[in-house]
């Protein structure tokens, strides 16, 4: 019986996968649109918001992210979506250059991590997860942005990490992430959902931290609104000048961090 239940599910999770959704070729992968409104980032005070935004389901998500908006110059959002109807939204927000990593496409919509910057970049890159998600076989995505700051470039990562797998698959997608990153000499940030809901995903984070001398940022009162640390900003060379967890914003199944920057 357990080797004929193997059987179906070997027959029938390639036509579950492709029924769920179309990965995109790589030339199709990265997309771009907007402006930037300043020339560079103000080293004294960046201001970043990370966000999983439940691919803007709840009713009020647009009304929530555009006062938002108006307060950040950069922000890294996961579960990202696009599609005829929201693309009127995103390209209202004349104040913000958008960078996208498209993980897969369903019915028309494409969904991803977005990167979104009041500033330009200096280059873009992205990486896509070597494990699929079960059933769905959809990877997950992250984008890699560099930007002038000082006299050095910052550097940041907008990870969405791939759930449902082994430990030893989610260490494959951060050692990919690692890789990609540890030649950078400058200031960094790397920020998202990393879906780090138990402890030895959590050590795994915490290594790749140690090894890139990253420092994970802590947010008081974590514990009180959220039941595990799915979210996570990782900083070097920066000063943290505040943090918060911005509770009283529910038009998502994760509650927004904010957080404002300097360089040393």
């Amino acid at each position: 019986m357990k080797r004929f239940l193997i059987l179906l599910f070997l027959l029938f999770f390639p036509l579950l996968a492709c029924s769920y959704g179309t990965i995109p070729s790589d030339n199709n992968v990265y997309k771009n649109w907007g402006n930037s409104s300043v020339e560079r980032f103000d080293q004294s005070r960046l201001r970043i918001l990370v966000w999983n935004i439940l691919k803007a389901k709840r009713e009020g998500f647009k009304e929530d992210f555009f006062n938002l908006s108006n307060e950040y110059d950069l922000i890294l959002l996961q579960e990202f979506i696009s599609d005829n109807f929201i693309e009127k939204f995103w390209n209202s927000l004349t104040a913000f250059r958008a960078d996208y990593a498209v993980s897969f496409i369903r019915n028309g919509q494409s969904t991803g991590v977005a990167t979104l910057s009041r500033a330009p970049i200096k280059s873009s890159s992205w990486i896509r997860s070597v494990p699929r998600e079960p059933i769905t076989g959809t990877p997950k995505m992250i984008i890699i942005n560099n930007y002038e700051f000082g006299s050095h470039d910052l550097l940041v990562a907008n990870i969405h990490g791939i759930n449902f797998v082994s430990t030893y698959n989610f260490q494959q997608q951060l050692n990919q992430l690692k890789n990609a990153i540890k030649l950078h000499d400058g200031p960094m940030i790397v920020a998202g959902d990393f879906n780090t809901w138990n402890e030895n995903r959590m050590k795994i984070l915490d290594k790749m931290c140690d090894r890139l001398k990253l420092t994970r940022v802590s947010f008081p009162g974590r514990y009180k609104y959220n039941t595990s640390e799915l979210d996570h900003i990782l900083v070097r060379g920066l000063v943290v000048k505040n943090q918060r967890v911005l509770s009283n914003i529910t038009t998502s199944d994760h509650f927004p961090l904010s957080i404002e920057l300097s360089s040393k």
